[in-house]
């Protein structure tokens, strides 16, 4: 993808099994980069969303459980980007109303 920036993702549901693996395929495509992980455990507050999904080096991009302000910070990159939503009904409802 040559020239081309790459597409920004925030995951949310980063912590849980299939987002670690969303995570580093991400972290692994050319053409798109992680810019916000989102998880609502405690105990993944602040870690590094690439460590925690095995990648054995850092993406610095931590797992928040602040889901507004990841979004609007997310909103601010120069091309529109996309949300990867793996975690319950009831947040995917908050996701939408959000949204939409």
């Amino acid at each position: 993808m040559a020239n081309q920036t790459p597409i920004p993702v925030v995951i949310n549901g980063a912590a849980g099994k299939m987002g670690r693996e969303v995570v580093k395929a991400v972290a692994q495509a050319e053409d798109m980069t992680l810019v916000g992980a989102i998880d609502h455990s405690p105990e993944h507050q602040g870690k590094d969303a690439g460590e925690l999904a095995g990648l054995g080096e850092p993406l610095e991009v931590p797992i928040t459980d602040q889901f507004e302000p990841m979004l609007a910070f997310a909103a601010q990159e120069r091309q529109p980007g996309v949300m990867v939503d793996l975690r319950s009904l009831t947040v995917s409802d908050r996701s939408s109303a959000l949204l939409g």
